[in-house]
């Protein structure tokens, strides 16, 4: 039998179907291109919301930024901002890739833009956990590797508006660029990433893709990561080749700021790995808790020298009861919530390597572009 990576299993379970649009919304209609010169080039998003307020996020892009750009952020009730109800002014640092994270208060579901100088940014669709939910609507996204194939999933998540998006990690790939051919569909620009203003360049390639921004501007975004924001197959400290352990805490690092400069999360700057951490519940009212889990930094490395499901019997080293995948800091996370099963309260695990699991409803409307990138996503009923 011959056997199959993991992510192709996980890939085969992730076609539940998607979503119903936000109550009382409007359809997403398409994102409009993106002016030629626009510092917003690599669009908007939204992330980690609580009861009260929510992460907006942009990055500003181009040649002469500066290493201080003021940048407004505006709220609205309406699409088309006829009356601006919260405003705020930050300042986009070149030591941190220009990006922006807002921690914006909210009455309500809103829209958000920027805007610095002449320039304005596209809309997203931002809204706080609400107290009293009566159902949550997610999608979730994984290994979204841009040179084997289009995002056709990222427009249908625009077209239907989830309450919540979860990517579980990949959101870029580290390898260099293949040439166009066979699954091979679009390539990757330069060769392998190392540095920091790799990395930021390989975010700004998928990015640049119109389906993925206007998924990203339609929802709220919870976001982990699994290898391949840094490199394929490292585990805790250990690189996927040994030879390179001298570079890969420096290498590590500063991917896991790129990671941060490009993502809608609350946290801070990393600025050493002891303070980085991404494993976080995320409540939804009383309906359901979402906790997010770090399967990367805090791992045994891998045995038996594979990641490979094979019907073969695993090496003794498999079998250690010393070996872990989420490590004593938040290992407890991760288990067993007896006192909310027991008062008929949901709950979801999501980790890159584990589906999410929990008493979430998939939906009945069939998926569409399945293969060996798929979604799913589902609804807790109160």
């Amino acid at each position: 039998m011959e056997p199959i990576s993991r992510r192709d299993f996980l890939a085969l379970g992730a076609t539940a179907a998607v979503v119903a649009p936000f109550a009382g919304a409007t359809p997403r209609r398409g994102r409009s291109a993106v002016e030629a010169g626009s510092p917003f080039a690599l669009g908007v998003t939204s992330g980690d919301p609580d009861a009260t307020s929510a992460v907006l996020w942009t990055r500003l892009v181009g040649g002469d930024l500066g290493n201080e750009v003021p940048v407004i952020w505006e709220l609205a009730d309406d699409e088309s901002f006829g009356t601006v109800t919260d405003s705020g002014a930050v300042i986009a640092a070149a030591h941190e890739g220009h990006s922006v994270h807002v921690i914006a208060e909210l009455a309500g579901a809103s829209w958000f833009r920027f805007r610095s100088g002449d320039w304005t940014s596209a809309r997203g669709r931002v809204a706080p956990a609400p107290s009293e939910p009566s159902e949550l609507r997610i999608a979730a996204a994984s290994c979204q590797h841009f040179e084997s194939g289009f995002y056709a999933a990222h427009r249908d998540i625009a077209e239907w508006m989830p309450d919540l998006v979860m990517f579980l990690g990949d959101f870029i790939y580290e390898s260099g660029g293949t040439a166009v051919g066979g699954d091979i569909v679009r390539s990757h620009d330069g060769g392998e990433i190392m540095m920091i203003d790799d990395y930021r360049a390989r975010y700004a390639q998928y990015l640049s893709d119109e389906h993925l921004q206007a998924s990203r501007a339609i929802a709220p975004w919870l976001m982990i990561w699994d290898d391949h924001e840094v490199e394929n197959n490292y585990a805790g400290v250990v690189p996927e080749e040994v030879a390179a352990m001298g570079d890969f805490a420096e290498r590590k690092l500063v991917a896991y700021q790129a990671w941060w400069e490009h993502m809608p999360v609350r946290m801070a700057r990393p600025e050493s790995l002891d303070d980085v951490t991404i494993y976080r519940t995320i409540a939804w009212g009383a309906l359901a808790d979402l906790i997010l889990l770090d399967g990367r930094r805090y791992r045994t490395n891998q045995a038996c020298h594979d990641v490979t499901l094979s019907p073969e019997p695993p090496c003794d080293v498999a079998s250690e009861p010393a070996r872990t995948m989420l490590g004593a800091e938040h290992g407890h996370l991760a288990g067993d919530r007896p006192a909310d099963r027991a008062h008929g309260r949901p709950f979801e695990r999501c980790d890159p390597q584990l589906r999410p699991v929990g008493r979430l409803r998939p939906s009945s409307r069939p998926a569409a572009g399945r293969g060996r990138r798929g979604r799913a996503a589902g609804r807790a009923h109160r």
